[in-house]
Order: C-alpha cells, then structure tokens, then sequence
C-alpha cells in the first residue's frame, strides 16, 4: 500500500500564512502524508485578472514559506509548463511520478462546486480522490448532493474536512502592499522580506527596465562614452540624460556634516561614478575572465550590496554569484538572502561553522614543545583522552583577536573553493575606510581578484547607493561584521562619518579621535602594501 499523498495547487502570489494553515489541515485531518504544493504557470481563469508574478519569484516565496515543514514539498510540473495550465494535465503527470500511492487534489468546497466545469473532469476524478475544505456557509450536509451527484457521474471519492478559516487572501496582500500597507501578519518574516527586497507588487521590481539596471543599459552607457555616437543614439542619450538630470535634482541624499556635505557638492557624481564603475568591471572581465562569473560573498551590509549590484549591471544576473556564509549562525542572514534575491541572482548558503570549529580543535589538541631560549607564549594545559587514556597537553591559548580573524579567513577559502567549482573571479568588497585604518583581515576579507570600492569611502557608498535607488534597508544598513555581535563604528571607536570627513577633507574637530584615526592607519598600512620581497 502506498502512501496518502496530498496535492495543494495555486498561484501563490504571494504565498501566505493561510495557505500553509489550509495545507496543514489537509495533511492533518485527512491522513496525509504529504502535501504537495503545486504553483501554476499561466493558469487559464486567472489570465485576464492581474498580471501573474514571474515564475521564479513565486517559487522563491513558496520555497521559503516551506522553509520548516517537512511534511510539505514543492512539484514544479505546471511552472514551466507552456501555455494555461490544466489540472488534468497535472494530476495525470504526478500519478506518473507516484504509481503506487494515493493522491487527494486538495480543494476548497467553493472550488468543488465549480469542478463539473473544469477540464476533462472525469480524468481528473478518475485519476485522483478529492480533499474539500468547508468554506463560507459550506457544510457537510449541504455538500451531500453534490458529492453523491459526482459519485453517480465520475465514480469520484471525496471526503470532506472542516478547516479553519483564514481571513487573508493574496488578492488582498498585493492590493495592501501597492498600498504601501503592512503585511508581515499575514506571511512569514522569509517571505515578506522577500517581497520587500524585489520590489514585488509595488511596480519597483529590480529588471531590465528598473532604474539601477536601465540607467546603465549596454545601450546608454555606449551613447555616453562613444566618441561618434549615430544620430539615433545621440538623441536618444540626450533625451535620457535630461530625464536622468531631472531625477538627480530630486534625490534626497542623506545629510551629513558640513565639511563632507561641502566636499560631495563638488565631487560626487553620481551618474558619472557608476558609469565608471560599471566599465571598469566589464574591462577587468573582459582582460582577466571573458567568461567568468563574479563571486561576491554576500553579508547583507552595504558594500558586498554594492559590489553585487555593480556586477550584476556590467555583467548580467548569470554572471554573479552570491556566497552566505555564517559561521553557526547569523543575525541578518535573511537579509543577505533578500539581497541575491532583489538582484536575481543565485546564491549558496555555506555554513563555515564546523570549518571554524576544526581549526580551533586542531590547534587545541596540538601539543606545544617550547625551547628552552625560545618564544614565550601563553599556553594553557588540558586533559583529554587518547587512545583511552587520560593525556595532559600544553597548546596555544586562544585570543580574542585569534577568534574573531578564523572565520573571514575560512570565507575567503570558501569563496575560492567555490570560483575554481564554477570557473570564477572572487570581489574584493572592502572600502576606502576600512582599509584607511585597517578594519579588514589580511587575507581574509581584504583578499579578493578585483577590488570595485577599494577608493571609495563609506559615504560615498551610500550617496552611491541612493543614487543608483538601492533599497534603503540594505543601504543604510548600520555596519556589523557580523562576528563580534557590535558594528564597526563600535569596535573603531568613531563613526564612519567622522572617518569620512577626515579621509576626504583633511578636518577632524576631536583631536583624540584624530590621534586614534592616525595611529590605527600608521599601525596597519602594511595591508595595504605588497608582500616584502628579498631582492639580492
């Protein structure tokens, strides 16, 4: 005998707490075993109601609503399916998958009463049993008539089960979030990220005709730079330099001090800072890897946001690729998920935890033999077992500095590991402030083949960032390494605009910062120096 399988289909767009709690009921009150969800492609009823999300955005939000659930799996069968999509077509397919189990379309009694009219119902009745869920005034003994009407006509098996209700609908989601509404009652905290990230049902999607993509389209980028431009495209990128004039007059750029809001007045162009950028990495590209793709190790902060979305631009979303890599765990994972989601581009979650682990066991249980004039060094004595006895070593003991600088250098291992796996080029996503004082790992995050940000401040990424309408949460993000559990204007001791201000000015009104800015770049401009080498 085989299993009870359940079949949950839909649009899923979006996806929402009330489908998984109709789902749930299926797979708890009518024995199931499993319930699969099923998103559609182009459903034939829904063609001329809104205009259906893509494909691959419904599937992202249902994967992650499923997130948890290990009674739940995903059938792709009608997502790709060309053409209206038909549930005759589908259970007839997923039988195929599954001959030696039952499967249950999963219904709502509103649907039921309608099934007569679908197409070719008496495959479907034929094929599979039918779950009903009671909806609105339904009830077991008004369905009777119907249910014993299709019995006589299909030989259909149908039971009915009594749900919850839900007062949620996605029609009502898509309507309160164009309405700039909250919906995070209503769908996880995943998925609602996730359609805040990609601009979904707001008209804002991140695509080719999106501002941070079209802006710099292969087709303006060649009008700006090219030294005898057609007469089509001269007017054309004229046309498109006084709309981008307007929309630089409305900016509103996040304020900052006097002396840093007087340097950006006159240096900071936006339009012509991204172009140069995004040039710059398809030269890079197209000298060191015509056919590789950009490996950006995503954090969720502003500038692997910023590298990514620069790669994204000059290269396309199936040019880069982004790595997560928390170490355990991660406080704002989700948002380096919402980041590669917003991009469309794909992305590896590796979690480094037992990499990190390893090394520090390693050294732990590495025994310390010190010389009678040699180095002397803090060492603690433990007790472990060996080969079933009890085994007094002395290692190494751990610092605080040891701790913190494992992990970014196990990342950027990760990150080449995973170039060589898919013929890549790994981004170097540190900043000109960072690197001014050090806050980097010297072969750990200051490691990388190209370096987009390595000349440009904290500030500067941001004005960048607002110019080019990165989502302000991933923007203006406050800066943790993601590490130490504080964010960097913690562990510096200043703030990134004071930094700021003394890099590109000159000025800082605190002398005692002034002191500690100075003494930290005295103290780690070997970073930024090549190797030294012995030339004889």
């Amino acid at each position: 005998m085989g299993r009870r399988i359940g079949i949950f289909g839909g649009t899923f767009d979006p996806p929402h707490l009330g489908h998984l709690g109709l789902a749930r009921d299926a797979y708890e009150k009518a024995g199931l075993e499993e319930v699969i969800f099923v998103p559609t492609g182009t459903p034939k009823y829904k063609l001329n109601m809104h205009m259906v999300s893509e494909k691959e955005d419904r599937l992202q939000m249902l994967e992650l609503l499923l997130k948890d659930q290990k009674w739940a799996s995903i059938s792709t069968v009608e997502l790709y399916r060309k053409g209206p999509s038909y549930t005759s077509d589908t259970v007839q397919e997923l039988k195929e998958q599954y001959p030696e189990d039952e499967l249950y379309l999963i219904v709502g009694s509103d649907s039921l009463k309608n099934m007569a009219e679908w197409h070719k119902p008496d495959i479907i009745f034929q094929t599979v049993g039918v779950v009903a869920l009671l909806r609105g005034e339904d009830t077991w003994d008004s369905l009777q008539p119907l249910i014993e009407d299709y019995k006589k006509k299909y030989n259909a098996r149908i039971g009915v089960v009594i749900s919850r209700k839900y007062d949620v609908s996605s029609t009502d989601l898509r309507n309160r979030i164009s309405a700039g509404q909250d919906v995070s009652e209503f769908v996880p905290e995943n998925v609602a990220w996730y359609i805040g990230a990609r601009g979904l049902y707001t008209g804002k999607l991140l695509g080719a005709d999106s501002p941070a993509v079209s802006k710099f389209s292969e087709e303006s980028i060649k009008a700006e730079i090219s030294e005898e431009p057609g007469k089509e495209t001269a007017q054309g990128a004229q046309s498109t330099l006084e709309a981008e004039a307007l929309r630089i007059s409305q900016i509103q750029y996040s304020p900052v001090n006097k002396y840093l809001e007087g340097y950006l007045k006159t240096h900071f162009d936006g339009r012509r800072l991204a172009s140069g950028l995004v040039n710059w990495i398809k030269d890079w590209f197209a000298k060191n890897g015509p056919d590789c793709t950009a490996v950006v190790g995503l954090s969720g902060g502003k500038d692997s946001t910023m590298v990514a979305t620069l790669c994204r631009i000059a290269l396309g979303p199936e040019r880069v690729f982004g790595v997560l890599m928390p170490d355990h765990e991660q406080s704002d994972l989700e948002v380096a998920k919402a980041v590669a989601m917003w991009l469309g581009i794909s992305y590896s979650v590796v979690n480094i935890g037992k990499a990190t682990d390893g090394i520090r066991s390693c050294i732990a249980e590495a025994e310390l033999f010190t010389a009678k004039e040699g180095i002397e060094i803090e060492t603690e004595t433990t007790v472990a077992p060996v080969d079933g006895r009890l085994v007094t070593r002395n290692s190494v003991r751990e610092t605080k500095q040891m701790l913190i600088n494992i992990p970014p250098r196990i990342r950027m291992t990760t990150l080449y590991a995973i170039s060589q796996a898919i013929g890549g080029r790994v981004s170097n996503n540190c900043n000109r402030s960072e690197n001014y004082v050090g806050y980097s790992t010297l072969y750990g995050d200051a490691a990388g083949d190209f370096s987009p940000l390595h000349n440009l401040t904290v500030t500067e990424i941001i004005r960048l960032g607002e110019f080019l309408e990165i989502p302000g949460e991933f923007i203006h993000k406050s800066p943790s390494d993601g590490l130490t559990g504080k964010t960097d204007e913690d562990v510096l001791g200043f703030s990134y605009e004071t930094l700021d201000t003394y890099i590109l000015t000159g000025i800082c009104e605190d002398e005692e910062i002034r002191k500690k800015i100075e003494q930290k770049h005295q103290a780690n401009l070997f970073k930024l120096q090549p190797m030294a080498q012995y030339k004889p």
